[in-house]
């Protein structure tokens, strides 16, 4: 069997997901789940995962509404959030987050931390719509730096120098 296409489902709180229609005759005597090096999930028919190391390989069995459970070590180690996506790969099945949890959220405070120090340092943010590029590239020029964020504002930074 070829495995090729792209799906789009979401994992449950238990950490079941859907096997796309296509595929579900392959899977339904068991798949077996793998770690891949890109960091994405990789599934196999149960026949095929035989060349992979059996301490990487991990046995999931197709419950009677085509769902394989993930198991939470490997949903931990992808930092799935709650929208995954099927990749067919040929040999086998890739399923990847569509918006890795905790990274978002992560990207967020960080955005929040520069904002706090910014104000800190400089008292105000400023919209950066107000700020052409010309400009910009004028006050770099005098050892100024101006910090964008995005959420469209702006701090002009002066140099210590």
């Amino acid at each position: 069997m070829r495995f090729f296409g792209q799906w789009d489902f979401t994992l449950d709180p238990k950490g079941r997901i859907s096997i796309p229609a296509r595929f579900r005759k392959e899977l339904k005597d068991g798949a077996m789940v793998t770690l891949a090096p890109n960091g994405y999930l990789q599934v196999y028919p149960q026949e095929e995962a035989e060349e992979l190391p059996p301490s990487q390989v991990w046995k999931v069995e197709a419950d009677g509404q085509g769902r394989i459970s993930i198991p939470k070590k490997l949903i931990e180690s992808v930092s799935f959030g709650k929208k995954v996506t099927w990749f067919g790969q040929g040999d086998y099945l890739e399923v990847r987050p569509q918006e890795p949890k905790g990274v978002i959220e992560a990207v967020r405070n960080v955005l929040e931390i520069v904002k706090r120090e910014i104000s800190r340092v400089i008292g105000e943010i400023i919209p950066y719509e107000e700020i052409t590029i010309a400009e910009g590239i004028e006050l770099h020029s005098q050892g100024i730096a101006v910090v964008c964020d995005g959420d469209k504002k702006a701090a002009v930074l002066q140099s210590d120098n």
